[in-house]
């Protein structure tokens, strides 16, 4: 909706601007009468398991980032370690 919205503008603007005066607004009116498309259920249950899918895959790269990174940050600890070994000083 808020895309589709969002693509309307200049139509939406055109209903408010039609009616004059300094400021065109829209009004509950104008808004009552939008026939705002929408696709069938069964159109919008596959959009929703595509959508699903894509935040199911998005979620494992970002798993696999944190990960990453956090082995990154630990690196060069690691680096040094291998280059002197366990130094203990007590």
């Amino acid at each position: 909706m808020q895309l589709w919205l969002q693509n309307s503008y200049l139509e939406l603007r055109s209903f408010s601007e039609s009616r004059g005066g300094n400021q065109a607004n829209l009004n509950g009116g104008i808004l009552k009468a939008l026939k705002v498309p929408a696709p069938s259920i069964e159109k919008q249950m596959y959009v929703l398991r595509l959508l699903n899918e894509a935040l199911s895959d998005v979620n494992k790269i970002r798993r696999a980032c944190i990960s990453s990174f956090n082995e990154i940050r630990l690196l060069p600890q690691k680096i040094l370690s291998e280059a002197f070994g366990d130094v203990n000083t007590n």
